[in-house]
């Protein structure tokens, strides 16, 4: 899960479910972290196995670009501008529900399904589909899943 918080900080937890062995630590699988001007850019790579849950903490005005694998993604908080790209899954991506932060929400589901949960009367879609849906904000959504459910809910 990726949440915007009001610190200036970049904080990262990752659980496991199940243990690496006394030999193997986290550190043993991350793969890059690096903190450039623009943004961080962070590379894991965990046993399936371990089912991992990694939970990062990033300030809320950040641009978003996340580009995941295999992933059950929850994203909220966030007022900058977000592309996430989630290959097989789900995303779920927390907006405002008076649709004051995006300017457009584009949804692109390739197999699968799509399902704005916010209040009001949407419906949900069977892929493959291209939804955009206007917004009063700035900032900009682009929500990508190859294969499995996308999700638009309130924050």
């Amino acid at each position: 899960m990726l949440v915007g918080s009001t610190a200036d900080e970049l904080r990262i937890v990752v659980h496991l479910a199940a243990p690496l062995g006394h030999e193997r630590t986290p550190k043993n699988y991350l793969q890059e972290f690096t903190m450039g001007s623009d943004a961080p850019d962070i590379e894991w790579k965990l046993p399936e196995g371990s089912h991992p849950v990694i939970e990062v903490d990033i300030p809320a005005d950040t641009n978003l670009d996340l580009q995941l694998g295999k992933a059950q993604l929850e994203v909220g908080g966030i007022v900058g501008n977000k592309h996430i790209s989630v290959g097989k899954g789900s995303a779920r991506l927390y907006a405002r529900e008076d649709n004051a932060e995006s300017g457009e929400i584009v949804v692109d589901v390739a197999m699968g399904s799509f399902a704005d949960l916010r209040p009001g009367d949407r419906e949900s879609h069977r892929a493959p589909l291209h939804e955009e849906i206007p917004d009063k904000g700035s900032a900009t959504a682009h929500l990508e899943v190859a294969m499995g459910k996308a999700e638009i809910a309130a924050q």
